[in-house]
């Protein structure tokens, strides 16, 4: 980024991850599909620029729940910290998590669902737009800089598109290193 639009894509960053939120079902009936908890991610983030300094207040109870997936899945740092693109950062954390916690390679939502997720509600209300400026940025910077090979297609219903099938597997290299990590800690037996 040219230094003289760093404090704005920053501020970008900022305010994208200030809008992430954790959905649940109710704790005090988790069967019924219309009642829920909505908790923010964070309760204070701040950019100092003079000081290039950002500070993050994680939620007291948003770190319960994502503690939950800490057993499912390791993020790793240098990955989050080239992803550019805050869509594309929820978007990986997501994924990884989806993956790891659930072995699924194949998710589906509906696209006014994912908008509102990105905090996208109100934006990019042409498909073409919003496939060029937000699917195809998530896309390629998640291929580009993580652990995870992501694709996607656009599902028709009817004459409108709806729905976004997602497609997410891990690279063949990062699951080969995966692989030597675990034998390289399997203890030996030497007669």
């Amino acid at each position: 980024i040219k230094s003289n639009h760093l404090a704005r894509e920053i501020n970008k960053v900022r305010e994208g991850l200030g809008i992430k939120i954790i959905n649940t079902p109710h704790p005090l009936d988790r069967n019924d599909v219309n009642s829920g908890e909505t908790i923010p991610w964070f309760s204070k983030i701040s950019y100092l620029d003079s000081k290039g300094v950002m500070t993050f207040k994680f939620n007291d109870e948003a770190i319960e729940r994502l503690a939950a997936f800490a057993k499912y899945s390791k993020i790793r740092f240098e990955y989050i910290s080239l992803l550019k693109n805050h869509n594309a950062l929820f978007s990986y954390i997501f994924f990884k998590i989806l993956k790891d916690s659930s072995r699924y390679n194949i998710f589906t939502i509906d696209i006014l669902e994912f908008k509102e997720k990105l905090g996208l509600a109100t934006k990019y209300e042409k498909i073409k737009q919003f496939k060029d400026k937000v699917l195809d940025v998530v896309k390629n910077e998640v291929n580009e800089f993580t652990d995870i090979n992501l694709d996607y297609e656009l599902v028709k219903e009817g004459r409108s598109f709806t729905k976004i099938k997602f497609t997410f597997e891990y690279k063949p290299e990062y699951l080969e290193q995966k692989s030597k990590s675990k034998y390289l800690k399997t203890p030996q037996i030497i007669e």
